[in-house]
């Protein structure tokens, strides 16, 4: 983890003289570096904790792979992102009615016109923004009483 790295590097230091006092004036970085990894850790706890509860994991099948090879070409996607893409058209096409959304953080890949058209025809927005995201699934969540 980066936070001991750091520490031992101070540690270190610290045994030369210039350097003595490095591990007392370095305190409220270390401080800061602890509550900023908490406070990710909780952030991702929550979100973890909230796909369990509202989002479902699709299964990568044969299917999806042979449909990747055509989306890959039509949208000219790399081949992981079109297996990414076939893996939720497929969940796309028997999933029930209602709002759903693709978040990726893949711009590149997925910030296309012809990908969002495509999917909105199944009731899914597609995300490349974390915070969007969830925006977007707070309000979907609270109009439907959640």
């Amino acid at each position: 983890m980066f936070q001991q790295q750091l520490i031992r590097l101070i540690r270190e230091l610290a045994r030369s003289q210039p350097f003595k006092a490095l591990p007392e004036t370095s305190k409220d970085l270390i401080a800061a570096l602890t509550a900023s990894g908490e406070d990710a850790r909780d952030r991702l706890e929550q979100a973890i904790s909230t796909i369990a509860r509202f989002g479902s994991i699709q299964p990568l099948s044969d299917r999806d792979l042979a449909g990747a090879i055509g989306l890959e070409k039509k949208f000219s996607l790399s081949p992981s992102d079109a297996i990414v893409l076939a893996s939720i058209m497929a969940h796309l096409v028997s999933a029930a009615p209602g709002p759903k959304c693709f978040v990726s953080q893949d711009a590149k890949g997925f910030a296309n016109p012809g990908i969002h058209d495509e999917l909105a025809g199944f009731e899914c927005k597609v995300l490349v923004n974390f915070t969007d995201a969830a925006g977007y699934i707070g309000s979907t969540l609270r109009a439907a009483g959640h």
